[in-house]
């Protein structure tokens, strides 16, 4: 049986699936105003992991859950814990913002979607990859 679906180039994707560039933080708090993250971009992968990249191209990932009624994400870390983010999704605009509670304050990453096809690791060509 073929589905035609050689390179997962066809299948279908999970709701919010995609790349996204932070394009502000926000931190409402006692220290309101400061730049809090260090977050560049953030990928929500189709097997349902987000994974997120810093200003150094680190790259964290966990395993993510959607609650689509309670508009929260549940991520799962390598030691079980548990964090959840409230997100608000503007489809027309492409704008995801994702939002973290703590004893400090609040935290809003608001971040915009774009093409992850046109990344350098998705052309045509050679490229190192090294894991620690």
């Amino acid at each position: 049986m073929t589905n035609q679906n050689f390179n997962d180039d066809v299948a279908e994707r999970p709701f919010l699936h995609g790349a996204y560039e932070v394009k502000e933080s926000i931190f409402k708090g006692d220290n309101a105003g400061e730049n809090f993250s260090s977050v560049k971009r953030f990928f929500i992968h189709r097997n349902g992991y987000i994974i997120f990249q810093d200003y150094n191209d680190q790259m964290k990932d966990f395993r993510l859950d959607i609650d689509r009624s309670w508009k929260m994400f549940v991520l799962t870390d390598y030691n079980l814990n548990r964090i959840n983010l409230g997100y608000m999704h503007r489809e027309k605009e492409g704008v995801l913002e994702i939002q973290y509670f703590d004893k400090d304050g609040e935290y809003i990453l608001k971040a915009k979607s774009f093409d992850w096809k046109k990344l350098p690791l998705m052309r045509n060509d050679f490229h190192w990859a090294v894991d620690k």
